[in-house]
């Protein structure tokens, strides 16, 4: 029951079971954390793979800034384009243009 005593709001328990410890843990606000930091606690790749096993930003430093910029924000916009196995360099692809001119114009607008 919901009471207002000296200006305060008292909730009183008629019988009404309150949360576990392990329940209000599981509802508190999770830790601030990037995504690569997110990434290095709790993926796994699959054993199948070069590097089966617990994910790890440092075999791949170089994506830290993409896979955090996805993330934030104040970025606004980030995208990325990977192209299938058939293509062996962007330059030229047209499909890569198109997209990184639909990413800019969508930026500016």
């Amino acid at each position: 029951m919901l009471k207002i005593e000296n200006r305060k709001l008292k909730i009183e328990n008629q019988g009404i079971e309150t949360w576990s410890p392990a329940e209000r843990a599981a509802w508190s606000a999770p830790e601030k954390m990037t995504v690569v930091e997110w990434a290095d606690r709790f993926v796994n790749l699959p054993a199948r793979t070069a590097f089966g096993g617990k994910y790890s930003s440092s075999l791949t430093p170089y994506m830290r800034g993409p896979l955090n910029a996805f993330a934030d924000p104040e970025i606004g916009l980030a995208f990325a384009y990977v192209p299938n196995g058939l293509v062996l360099d962007l330059v030229g692809d047209p499909r890569a243009f198109a997209l990184a001119q639909a990413a800019r114009d969508c930026a500016q607008a």
